[in-house]
């Protein structure tokens, strides 16, 4: 196809790299081949909001050049179930794939290295994501509202979850925490409400506000030997909650961590540790281990 038949269809610049796709323009057909190449320059990203809330769009395939897909870049595709991601694509931005309620299943690529704040926010179809080895930063709210989701694998050298990063997943049941995490975030798994096991992993350092908040079936946690804090509000209303392992290691355990949990609640720990005094100056029963 010539430019003067791509214009029909798409809006684009060029840049040093390539070409960026600007807009959709068709509002016929429920889905969408994006070029590898227009005008031969090779289309390296979609821009910002270049399908926004196309909600007839059930279909997209994009090309093996992309490396790059622009914040809010299918923002509100609410028709969108199928999605193929290309090997070099390297970013998602902030809220690309946002709102994409109907969207099940999304590959990530190795290779790519960033997914930006709240980029599947509110997919509330998706059912599972597998993080490749190579991504490094996984934003704020990123899978937040996802209220399908039910299985997740992590990058082995992730070292934080941001804030609210999977708040909201109502479906997931059981997290397998990366080994390379040191800092649990704010309001990470908030209102999971169908969480029962966690695993966390050994080089734990933080687990911040809010972290647990509301999840409401986790029963049992067991804390790694190398945590050093606990902030407000962590496990706070997890009214199922009867036992907790907290090692020697802890400095601070800040208060309400585990507020309004169940009235039988123990505390296992070491004698005369940060844990013993929590315990007591909670009224909430400790045992030495």
């Amino acid at each position: 196809m010539t430019s003067n038949d791509w214009a029909e269809i798409f809006e684009w610049s060029v840049g040093k790299a390539g070409v960026a796709i600007t807009k959709y323009l068709r509002q016929d057909a429920t889905s969408v081949d994006v070029p590898n190449e227009i005008d031969g320059k090779p289309v390296v990203a979609i821009g910002a909001k270049a399908f926004w809330k196309r909600s007839w769009l059930t279909s997209v395939s994009l090309p093996a050049s992309l490396q790059t897909i622009d914040e809010d870049a299918f923002f509100g595709c609410s028709s969108l179930t199928d999605v193929s991601l290309p090997a070099n694509l390297q970013t998602i931005g902030e809220d690309a794939f946002r709102f994409c309620s109907s969207l099940t299943n999304v590959w990530l690529p190795e290779g790519l290295r960033t997914i930006g704040d709240g980029a599947f926010a509110g997919c509330s179809s998706l059912t599972s994501v597998a993080f490749p080895e190579s991504l490094q930063t996984l934003g704020e709210g990123a899978f937040s509202c996802c209220s399908s989701l039910s299985s997740v694998s992590f990058p082995s050298g992730l070292q934080t979850l941001g804030y609210s990063t999977f708040a909201g997943c109502s479906s997931l049941v059981d997290v397998t925490l990366p080994p390379g995490l040191q800092t649990l975030g704010y309001a990470a798994f908030n209102d999971c409400s169908s969480l029962t096991n966690v695993s966390f992993p050994a080089d734990l350092r933080t687990i911040k506000n809010y972290a647990f908040y509301d999840c409401c079936s986790l029963s049992s946690v067991s804390l790694p030997a190398k945590l050093e804090t606990i902030e407000s509000y962590a496990f706070y209303n997890c009214k199922s909650l009867s036992s907790v392992t907290l090692p020697s290691s802890l400095q601070t355990i800040e208060g309400k961590a585990f507020g309004r949990c169940r009235s039988d609640l123990v505390i296992y720990g070491a004698e005369r540790s940060v844990a013993e005094r929590f315990a007591w100056e909670s009224g909430i029963r400790f045992e030495p281990r």
